[in-house]
């Protein structure tokens, strides 16, 4: 009956919605929970995928017989087609806006970013496509969080920049997707990031910096910025991202170098506990963007109406050790583009 009600679903429409009700729905989902036969575990996991695809409403009761827990255990540890039942299953969750889901995520949504991201490395072509969507559709709906939990994951950016080299048109597909959700989160954080600073360069602390409280228990666990408070420990995640190969093409526009340039120029590294870290990671998101030639002289007019001259403008900080990043960064940049004939030609100087 299982395997019927499976290819019903997955071949007709009409026919599947005649059995995508509440009744059928509990008779798979008890074939799940206590069949004992792996054959048909396997079997109902897929016809409830189906099922939940025809009638979204119908994921409410997972959540209410499986806990979002166990979801996050089937996930890690199922069987790959049972994982792949399941993805599809919270992704069609996430896209329908299922409320009960988008409340319990939060409380497991640690477990749930671990869960994500070594999906990103399963075996199955098919499952790392879908790992992918949940990463969209969870920066959907929390841009601020989940960016931070992903970009904390140190696996992520590598799994995700060895994503490129699948063919599998789903997995691009979902790459696309995904450059362009990271493009709208990008204004989010850095607008967060701006606001902090400002505050904490005005009154020259960070005590009274109010943060996200998943966003805080991440960034407690970062020891590369134990002095950053407030959404300011963020620049450290935007560091990561510009190291991506496949995010720093396509994040680094006009609107981020210029946001960057500012975050630079704004206060000396002595007026706030942690403005010296802060200063040193926005050095060396400039000077991973300087490393890579095509993002460079793809962005040149901004680079040089607002990057250059905040690096010049840090050559007269009271720290040593800024203005010699800044002198090294800014030389890195100059070079490539005196070398460049599209760019600089000596022939045409006017003395």
């Amino acid at each position: 009956a299982c395997k019927t009600i499976e290819n019903i679903t997955a071949q007709s429409q009409s026919a599947g919605h005649l059995l995508a009700t509440a009744p059928t729905w509990k008779w798979l989902l008890d074939a799940f929970l206590n069949d004992g036969k792996e054959s048909y575990i396997n079997t109902a996991a897929v016809a409830l995928s189906h099922v939940c695809k025809l009638n979204p409403s119908l994921f409410n009761y997972v959540i209410e017989y499986i806990p979002i827990e166990d979801i996050i255990s089937i996930l890690v540890e199922g069987q790959s087609r049972i994982q792949q039942a399941f993805i599809t299953m919270v992704n069609i969750a996430l896209l329908n806006k299922n409320e009960l889901l988008l409340r319990t995520i939060n409380d497991s949504c640690d477990a749930l970013a671990k869960a994500v991201v070594n999906l990103l490395e399963n075996q199955s072509l098919v499952v790392r496509g879908k790992a992918l969507l949940t990463v969209v559709l969870l920066l959907k709906h929390f841009p601020l969080q989940w960016f931070t939990l992903f970009l904390n994951d140190k696996k992520f950016i590598t799994l995700v920049d060895r994503l490129t080299k699948d063919s599998y048109k789903y997995v691009q597909y979902g790459l696309m997707h995904f450059i362009d959700q990271i493009n709208i989160t990008m204004p989010i954080i850095l607008d967060v990031i701006e606001e902090d600073l400002t505050y904490a360069g005005s009154v020259g602390d960070t005590k009274d910096l109010e943060i996200d409280s998943i966003v805080e228990k991440v960034m407690d666990r970062r020891r590369d910025f134990k002095n950053l408070r407030g959404h300011m420990t963020l620049i450290s995640l935007v560091l990561v991202a510009v190291t991506s190969n496949l995010l720093k093409s396509r994040i680094v526009t006009e609107h981020f170098l210029e946001v960057i340039s500012n975050l630079l120029n704004r206060w000396e590294p002595s007026l706030f506990l942690g403005a010296d870290e802060f200063t040193n990671a926005v050095l060396a998101i400039i000077e991973s963007i300087s490393s890579t030639q095509k993002t460079l002289f793809n962005n040149s007019i901004p680079i040089i109406q607002h990057t250059l001259p905040a690096l010049m403008n840090k050559l007269r900080s009271e720290s040593n050790d800024v203005k010699f990043m800044s002198l090294k960064v800014f030389t890195d940049i100059t070079i490539q583009y005196i070398y460049d004939e599209s760019m600089f030609d000596a022939n045409k100087l006017e003395l």
